[in-house]
């Protein structure tokens, strides 16, 4: 898997609760990260494209650094921090205005001195110019350039952007990068399916700690990657729980985050865990998934620990799947596991069908010729004494495939019936994991096209 990006790294690097995903919502444009008085909330790396004055860089929110973690996933965290930095052409070395400077800010700031990294000092929560006159303490840190800022109240944020576009180097051909036809997609699962053993494989490097304590990812974790020239963007989500389980502020607010990135996505990646088969909360998921109206793939992770990989036990756990999620009958399902990298070519083969499908167009004239063939091989029963009538068919849109029926009433077509019909259309065009939305409206004029 390629790893797409021309577009030069800056990383917010800081302690806790400096101000760090405050400064990434402000920059990135939108409220990405997870801002929230308990320190310690990043824990992957958050990354989001910034477009300043014609130019786009990536920015990274960084979990806060620390000398030492009081997390079980004190290693992880680091790793992602280090490698990032590595990575990173520019850094924004933030620290508290307010409380001054610590003995934490002087081992980082000396830390990050010895990488000679170009690098920013931002002064953060200096919410009016009367308290830059604490500017000095900082001076002595000894960083290309201190910026006193607000990233709460948008005070020199300008500045901040204006002094990143004018030390980064950016290259002048962009025709590689994330833009153009990218394929967007959502890792979407309860905890602990195996959604960032999967991300971190298709990436090449660890963004996403992996863990088996649940609720490990709380951010939405976008990336971009390359497989065989199509671009793919995508996106690792918090693991969903049960509602009445979602208690806590910081998972209320990554399960809310994880369905704007389902919103965001062309294809959601439903994943399950092939060892505990289709539990309730994978349900409610699945209808979350339903309502969304994105393009479906599902996955039967960690599949190398559930059962001996046999057609006749592939078939039967995907008769188990069918049974519990009837819904998503048309879904492809792909057998995979992420830690080890098992069924990824049939993911990517998968991926690219049902995004073929979401934004497949049909014929007009083929359309209405299935809708006749349907209602004649099998026709509506009569609703006191009035008998269903289709006029007219035509798809409106793609992404996902919208059709509207033009009837003479749509109260007299029952559910089994429309259901019926859209079964006919999938029999002939496929739409395999693709949304079909069909709207049944009533046209008041006699002449029928299909029937008289």
């Amino acid at each position: 898997m390629k790893k797409l990006s021309k577009k030069p790294l800056v990383a917010i690097i800081g302690r806790p609760n400096v101000g760090k995903s405050t400064l990434f919502n402000r920059l990135v444009g939108r409220k990405k990260a997870i801002v929230h008085e308990t320190s310690g909330i990043t824990r992957d790396r958050i990354e989001g494209i910034v477009e300043w004055n014609e130019r786009e860089f990536l920015l990274a929110d960084l979990a806060g650094w620390e000398e030492k973690l009081d997390s079980p996933f004190e290693d992880e965290v680091k790793e992602i921090i280090d490698e990032t930095i590595e990575r990173a052409e520019l850094l924004l070395f933030m620290v508290d205005g307010r409380s001054g400077l610590i003995p934490q800010d002087k081992i980082l700031a000396k830390k990050v001195r010895r990488l000679g990294k170009i690098t920013i000092l931002l002064v953060n929560k200096i919410d009016h110019p009367d308290m830059e006159k604490y500017q000095g303490e900082f001076l002595g840190l000894g960083f290309d350039k201190t910026l006193m800022i607000s990233a709460a109240h948008s005070r020199s944020i300008n500045d901040v952007l204006d002094e990143i576009i004018e030390m980064l180097e950016f290259p002048d051909d962009d025709s590689d990068d994330e833009s153009g036809n990218t394929i967007g997609l959502a890792l979407i699962g309860r905890q602990n399916v195996g959604k960032s053993s999967l991300f971190n494989f298709l990436l090449g490097n660890k963004r996403s700690i992996v863990s088996p304590i649940p609720g490990t990812t709380r951010d939405s974790v976008d990336a971009w990657f390359k497989y065989e020239n199509q671009k793919y963007a995508i996106v690792d989500t918090a693991g969903l729980k049960k509602q009445s389980r979602t208690t806590e502020d910081v998972d209320y607010y990554s399960a809310v985050r994880a369905r704007r990135s389902l919103d965001r996505a062309d294809i959601a990646l439903f994943m399950l865990d092939a060892q505990d088969g289709v539990l309730d909360t994978d349900l409610k998921i699945a209808d979350t998934i339903e309502k969304s109206r994105r393009g479906v793939v599902m996955l039967a992770n960690k599949w190398d620990l559930a059962k001996k990989d046999t057609p006749q036990n592939r078939t039967e756990f995907e008769k188990h799947i069918r049974k519990k999620v009837h819904f998503f009958s048309h879904v492809p399902i792909v057998f995979t596991s992420g830690l080890k990298g098992i069924g990824i070519e049939d993911l990517i083969k998968a991926i690219n069908l049902v995004h073929l499908n979401f934004n497949l167009r049909i014929q007009t004239s083929e359309l209405n010729r299935i809708i006749t063939d349907a209602y004649e091989h099998r026709p509506p029963q009569s609703y006191r004494g009035r008998a269903p009538k289709v006029f007219y068919t035509h798809q409106v849109s793609a992404a996902p495939p919208t059709f509207q029926f033009f009837v003479n009433d749509p109260k007299l077509f029952h559910s089994n019936y429309r259901k019926y019909l859209e079964k006919q259309v999938r029999r002939v065009f496929g739409f395999d994991g693709a949304p079909l939305l069909i709207f049944y409206k009533q046209r008041k004029k006699t002449k029928s096209t299909l029937q008289a």
